[in-house]
C-alpha cells in the first residue's frame, strides 16, 4: 500500500480570513469594525473572544498584517482550542506536525488532530487516519485508520476515499 506522502494543512474557510475582511458572524457594526484592526482583534482576543483567537492565530501563521511567527500563532491557537475551538485544535496539530513554532511532537498532533476529529472537521479525521497509517504519535493501526479515513470520506474529502480503496485491499 502507497503511504499518504503528506499531511494536509488548514483550509482558508469563511472562519479564518477573506482578504481583509474578518468574519464576525453575529456581530454588529461596532465590533466588527474593532476587529478589523489589529490592536482591536489583539484586544477582543484577550478578552477570550474566541474568533478573535483564531484568527490571530491565522494571522501570525501566514504573516498577514504582521510579522510572520509561528509561536505567537501556537499561543492563539491555543487559546482558541482551550475553548474547543475546533479549527483551532486542528491548526494546533498541523503545528505540532510539522513542528512550527514549536518542537515536532506526533503524539501531541495526534491530540489535537482527534479533538477536531471529533467535532467533524473532515481534514483532521483524514491527517487522523495518516498519523494510525503511519504509526506517528500512535501505534500504527490499519483499523483504526480505515475508521477515520471513512469518516473523512463521507464527508466528501477526496484524498480520503483513495486510501480507503487502498486499505479495502489488505
Amino acid at each position: 500500500m502507497k503511504k499518504p506522502e503528506s499531511l494536509l494543512e488548514k483550509p482558508k474557510t469563511e472562519l479564518a480570513l477573506h482578504s481583509t475582511n474578518l468574519v464576525t458572524r453575529g456581530l454588529d457594526l461596532a465590533v466588527q469594525l474593532s476587529l478589523s484592526t489589529v490592536s482591536g482583534l489583539r484586544k477582543a482576543a484577550e478578552q477570550g473572544f474566541v474568533l478573535a483567537q483564531y484568527n490571530l492565530g491565522v494571522m501570525y501563521e501566514d504573516g498577514i498584517n504582521v510579522t510572520q511567527d509561528y509561536e505567537e500563532a501556537h499561543r492563539w491557537y491555543r487559546k482558541a482550542a482551550e475553548q474547543e475551538y475546533a479549527e483551532a485544535e486542528f491548526n494546533l496539530g498541523v503545528m505540532y506536525a510539522k513542528g512550527r513554532g514549536v518542537a515536532q511532537d506526533y503524539a501531541e498532533a495526534v491530540k489535537w488532530y482527534r479533538k477536531a476529529a471529533e467535532q467533524g472537521i473532515a481534514i483532521a479525521q483524514y491527517n487522523l487516519g495518516v498519523m494510525y497509517t503511519n504509526g506517528q504519535g500512535v501505534t500504527q493501526d490499519h483499523d483504526e485508520a480505515m475508521k477515520w479515513y471513512l469518516k473523512a470520506a463521507e464527508q466528501g474529502l477526496v484524498e480520503s476515499r483513495t486510501f480507503v480503496r487502498q486499505l479495502e485491499k489488505i
